[in-house]
């Protein structure tokens, strides 16, 4: 099994989070620190980028293979997004290893920061 940390559209009640309902196991809401930033590109998805900053609010899940596989797709692993583990807190305030999909750390120009999502 994987563990991953998701946040934007894989979160439940988002538009991709089907790919994991039924075919994962939630673990628990989680945060990543504020190394991290989340950011929108204003066209309906977010992206995260290891820049100093708020941290991001998201789920932590258990998914085999085939899931991640298909989150490697959603993604554009490797070539879009860049899935890396990184420690991330659950809310009952354990820290997991996790993988969690980033951009670069080049933020584009004219990009929002993500105060909640």
């Amino acid at each position: 099994m994987n563990t991953v940390f998701v946040y934007g559209t894989l979160k439940r009640g988002q538009g991709n989070h089907g790919i994991l309902h039924n075919k994962s196991e939630f673990v628990a809401h989680a945060r990543i620190g504020n190394e991290f930033t989340a950011y929108s590109k204003g066209i309906g998805y977010p992206f995260m980028a290891e820049v100093a900053g708020i941290g991001c609010v998201g789920e932590v899940y258990q998914v085999n293979d085939e899931v991640l596989a298909n989150l490697d797709r959603l993604e554009g692993h490797p070539g879009y997004y860049e899935r890396k583990v990184r420690p991330v807190v659950c809310g009952d305030g354990t820290e997991v290893l996790a993988w969690v999909y980033l951009m670069g750390n080049e933020v584009p120009a004219g990009v929002d920061i993500i105060e909640e999502w």
